[in-house]
């Protein structure tokens, strides 16, 4: 099958013939704008606006970020009213890459009305188009090429309307319209169950990280397990476990890498979460003159984006650039001390700032402060955040490979 006839790479079985070449107008009934709302026109309380964010790559207004207006403001621009079911879209981007500028999401919430500010546009369709597929065809790797060479200006890009409608698309029949767009409609219901799923876990993450360490200059926590009670103790964090810095084989020698062995982690390796992405590894020769550490050990940053912490799976190897602590396991649990470690990080960087560079060197690192209780409770709560966190690796792991089938289906499935 040929793009150059108009004929996707793939499609749903009983579909064929070529698409026809339409302008945007040829499928809209009306395409109406919002109001101009200056900043002192909104208010704690009263009707919603649309937010410029709304609109992105999920198919779903994104309304977070909504404000209020009074409903006299609301009442004498009723004109730009939207909503809850209706398409919108924006063709203003304060990006210059215009990430969002023309992709069209739906109104999902419960009934509600919203006004939508300048630059947001309410889009009613014609009996000729669905509304999934429009929504998907916006995400489409054609589609953005086309916003990117039609917008205008160089910080706060646009689109002007009539341009806009201008655009030409290739579309099928409605019937093979409705098919595609109901699949994609699918999937990104799929990614955002599983984006709401792994939010609100990352916030009962955040929530129990408050509540169930004791907070600065405390000894108790707010909460904790039924049978545990009494101050928990304050330690240097070297009394913990053994402390290590990492250390690097010389970049001129190929043979201290390969393609698969020893993890050798560095910080851009290292992101909030309980795994790490290394982009090198270690030979059996690396492995031979690199400080390797065991499983369980907790990697800190200490230089440039302090703080950030991971824990090995297996054994390993970092740079100079993190901190190690290898805990003593018959004291310390390794996953409690590695959730704790989240709240070494502003320790850490006021002892960076007070010095003449951006740095924790293994000494001050040592010598942190930091408050735990006894093994037991300390195994309760490290099997708590484990817990957590795998149920937030599997999250994150679905919505990447649902990301992906969809960019994969974006990329084949439209002219």
């Amino acid at each position: 099958m040929s793009v150059e006839n108009n004929i996707p790479a793939i499609r749903f079985k009983g579909f064929s013939g070529e698409w026809e070449d339409r302008k945007i107008k040829d499928i809209i009934a009306n395409l109406s704008g919002g109001a101009s709302i200056k900043p002192d026109d909104y208010q704690e309380k009263g009707k919603r606006t649309i937010p410029k964010g709304a609109v992105n790559s999920s198919g779903i207004a994104d309304l977070s970020g909504s404000k209020y207006i009074s409903l006299e403001f609301y009442g004498k621009n009723i004109l730009s009213k939207v909503s809850s079911g209706d398409l919108v879209t924006s063709l203003r981007d304060l990006v210059p890459t215009a990430p969002s500028m023309g992709r069209v999401v739906k109104i999902k919430e419960p009934k509600e009305d919203f006004l939508m500010p300048q630059g947001v546009y309410k889009i009613a369709l014609l009996k000729n188009a669905d509304e999934n597929f429009l929504i998907s065809y916006s995400n489409s790797r054609l589609f953005r090429k086309i916003i990117s060479r039609e917008k205008n200006g160089s910080t706060q890009v646009h689109i002007r309307n009539g341009d806009f409608l201008d655009i030409e698309i290739t579309k099928p029949k409605l019937q093979e319209q409705t098919k595609i767009g109901n699949y994609f409609q699918q999937l990104d219901t799929l990614i955002f169950q599983h984006q709401q799923k792994h939010d609100k876990l990352l916030n009962l993450k955040k929530s129990l990280l408050e509540k169930i360490f004791p907070k600065q200059g405390k000894n108790e926590p707010e909460i904790r397990f039924k049978g545990f009670s009494g101050a928990w103790e304050n330690k240097n964090i070297f009394m913990l476990g053994e402390v290590v810095t990492g250390s690097t084989p010389s970049t001129q020698n190929q043979t201290y890498y390969s393609n698969d062995g020893i993890p050798w982690v560095t910080p851009t390796d290292i992101s909030q979460n309980v795994t790490f992405q290394t982009a090198k590894y270690l030979s059996e020769f690396g492995g031979k003159v690199a400080r390797l550490v065991p499983e369980n050990t907790i990697l800190v940053t200490c230089i440039a984006s302090i703080g950030k912490n991971t824990l090995l799976g297996t054994l390993g190897s970092f740079n100079q650039q993190i901190n190690g602590l290898i805990p003593h396991k018959s004291e310390n649990n390794p996953y409690f001390l590695f959730t704790l470690s989240f709240l070494w990080s502003n320790q850490m960087k006021r002892t960076a700032a007070s010095g003449t560079m951006q740095i924790v060197n293994k000494k001050e690192f040592s010598e942190l402060k930091t408050t735990v209780p006894k093994h037991e409770e300390q195994t309760k709560i490290g099997k708590l955040f484990k817990t957590l966190d795998t149920l937030l690796s599997q999250h994150q792991s679905q919505l990447k490979k649902l990301k992906q089938i969809k960019q994969a289906c974006l990329a084949k499935m439209f002219v």
